[in-house]
């Protein structure tokens, strides 16, 4: 009977210090400053190719894909979402493998 009184009191000491670490652990963390996104509220400028419009954005990550339709045709612009910096392009043209 001792050793399950025992048992039973070192569970709930253990049991309180872990309520301690848990609450010392919130606030903590509570004071730190979460970082704001890259580029986040800054204005980009992105040139697109001349009688295009933006039909779709698709964003992925750290990455934006503007999906465009051109005089010529459909294109996907990828672009770096933090700088606007142009990754590439997709054209999509007809008379694909069936």
């Amino acid at each position: 009977m001792q050793a399950l009184k025992a048992l039973v009191i070192g569970m709930g000491v253990l049991l309180i210090l872990g309520v301690v670490g848990l609450v010392y652990a919130i606030v903590t963390d509570a004071g730190k400053k979460v970082a704001p996104l890259a580029g986040a509220g800054t204005p980009m400028r992105v040139e697109l190719p001349a009688g295009s419009a933006v039909k779709g954005i698709h964003p992925d990550g750290d990455r934006l894909y503007l999906h465009l339709e051109t005089g010529s045709g459909t294109r996907i612009l990828i672009l770096d979402s933090a700088t606007g910096r142009d990754l590439g392009s997709i054209d999509l043209v007809p008379g694909g493998v069936e």
